[in-house]
């Protein structure tokens, strides 16, 4: 499959693929909200079911510019987004809430597709929200709070759990601040990203340790995103074992 590329150079070197692999939703919340692109959704079904292998979802949740003139255009960088507020979007009777609604909706279907072709799904919403790079982050730019991006989290955890009874997801916590905390009932991994100026295969123990800090107890640390992979020996050596690695694409 040309679009796995990476699986080629993996299994050049290591004789082996990848045990987990991620894809992301990003295409589905694009244009008018209308054309939705589920091939993302088809390529994850078949590397599982052909590899075996396990998927991780991110979600780069687009959304309109200006809530009030959607027709403008989408987007999920907050400097890119004029008109939509993440405190409406956790406020039943707003504009942007029924986007929020729409759009969660329509990521459900495509997990509910996954769960009927049998892929468990290492779920990773909200990633990174300790910067106010995404519109949902936790420090955000248009003077919202940490209980909107938490209001935000449960109002996608309760609807994919309870009203559209997903039975296949490994939630993962990616809040990366001790502000940002979710109840545990809600997560069941915690993650961080990180990527080191220059090549580094260490273990990244202080990213380790402040993300170990900041865990409920009994639940499993991961390097959600990383430029380099770590070295599996140093890791185990430090006491710095990430449940998995996920080395950004390119």
């Amino acid at each position: 499959n040309t679009k796995q590329m990476e699986d080629a150079v993996y299994y050049k070197y290591t004789k082996d693929l990848p045990a987990i692999k991620g894809f992301d939703f990003i295409f589905l919340t694009t244009g008018d909200g209308v054309t939705k692109d589920t091939t993302q959704v088809d390529d994850a079904i078949e590397w599982h079911t052909k590899s075996g292998g396990l998927i991780t979802m991110t979600w780069h949740w687009n959304v309109p510019k200006d809530v009030d003139n959607p027709s403008r255009g989408k987007a999920f960088y907050s400097d890119e987004i004029t008109n939509f507020s993440l405190q409406n979007a956790v406020t039943p009777g707003t504009k942007e809430y029924e986007v929020v609604i729409h759009d969660i909706d329509l990521i459900s279907i495509e997990l509910q597709r996954m769960e009927a072709a049998g892929v468990p799904v290492i779920w990773r919403p909200l990633h990174e929200a300790s910067g106010s790079w995404f519109w949902w982050g936790g420090v955000s730019r248009d003077g919202s709070t940490e209980d909107a991006y938490k209001k935000l989290w449960y109002i996608i955890f309760d609807r994919m759990e309870n009203y559209h009874k997903l039975t296949n997801l490994i939630w993962v916590w990616n809040g990366q601040s001790t502000r940002l905390q979710v109840s545990p009932n809600t997560y069941d991994i915690t993650g961080t990203d990180v990527y080191p100026s220059t090549e580094d295969h260490s273990p990244q123990m202080n990213k380790y340790n402040e993300l170990k800090a900041m865990t409920h107890d009994g639940k499993m640390l991961a390097l959600t995103e990383c430029g380099y992979i770590p070295d599996i020996k140093e890791m185990k050596e430090k006491d710095g074992m990430w449940l998995y690695t996920m080395p950004w694409n390119g």
